[in-house]
């Protein structure tokens, strides 16, 4: 097995199409989730505009341009759902755009809502623990949950727009397409849930899955 189809394989547990169906038998064991028809042509324009954006290539293709618009288009669509009223949490597969760039960016906001958040972080477990001062460890956690607290609203969409600007700024979301085109042959848009073909497709968990921003 060649190096592509060998990680392809190594990853397969993860995908969210492997184990969506195990946690959506009972309501309360998931969120609100809904999945998205993403074809090879899709993987292939947003790889060709990630290269295009980041690597100096030739723009896309008309064709490639209007299947992004296809794309973002369903997910203003499914956006539009009850279920989603509080926006969604987007993922392909193994893996969510959370490197992307967010549609309205954050800038010098986002520094300052961390650092906010950190000392937040830092003052509740001082307090929960009754230290006066920072015991070992205390930093670090406060910081990772700090990372949580300030970056899970940015990731949070409520329009097609906001999503597709995640997904093609995100070199996670760049790295996957291209692996997933390498074992298009073998398959790889095969798996369904729900009649959808998910493999390297798009799914919307609704935005309580990491709490109210």
């Amino acid at each position: 097995m060649d190096m592509p189809r060998s990680r392809k394989q190594q990853h397969l547990p993860f995908d969210v199409e492997s184990w969506y169906s195990i946690l959506a038998v009972s309501p309360s064991l998931t969120f609100p989730t809904t999945f998205l028809d993403f074809p090879p042509t899709a993987a292939a324009a947003v790889v060709a505009s990630y290269r295009a954006r980041y690597c100096g290539d030739a723009e896309p293709s008309a064709e490639a341009e209007a299947e992004l618009d296809r794309v973002q288009h369903a997910l203003d669509i499914s956006l539009a759902s009850p279920d989603f009223a509080d926006g969604a949490f987007v993922r392909l597969s193994s893996r969510s755009p959370k490197d992307g760039e967010p549609l309205h960016g954050a800038g010098a906001a986002l520094r300052s809502a961390y650092l906010a958040a950190r000392a937040a972080r830092v003052a509740s477990t001082m307090a929960a623990l009754g230290c006066s001062d920072n015991a070992p460890g205390l930093l670090a956690n406060a910081q990772f949950l700090a990372v949580a607290d300030v970056t899970a609203p940015l990731l949070r969409v409520t329009s097609g727009a906001e999503a597709m600007a995640l997904i093609l700024s995100s070199e996670r979301v760049f790295a996957d397409m291209l692996l997933a085109l390498d074992c298009a042959d073998d398959g790889c848009w095969a798996t369904q849930v729900d009649g959808t073909a998910v493999q390297a497709g798009i799914s919307m968990t609704s935005a309580p899955l990491f709490g109210a921003p």
